[in-house]
């Protein structure tokens, strides 16, 4: 048996899940099924991550010559 947390929702879906069993249930699944996937994505990334070199800055260049690449590609398909 797993522990039982408690998470913030909006109040409209608190309430429909409050009324409705099979949305509880169906709630329940879908949340520990996400968490699961990211925590584990999370943990492995800081796992490959540790013993990186690369400062934030190095990281904040990649990510602009990455997002420069994916929309000279886009431009580079539009005008085919």
């Amino acid at each position: 048996m797993g522990k039982i947390i408690q998470i913030e929702v909006p109040e409209e879906l608190a309430v429909l899940i409050e009324k409705d069993e099979f949305l509880r249930k169906l709630s329940e699944e879908v949340v520990k099924q996400k968490l699961t996937e990211y925590l584990l994505k999370v943990y492995a990334l800081d796992v490959l991550a540790k013993d990186s070199e690369l400062t934030e800055e190095d990281v904040m260049e990649l990510d602009e010559e990455i997002k420069e690449g994916i929309v000279k590609k886009w431009e580079d398909e539009a005008n085919r």
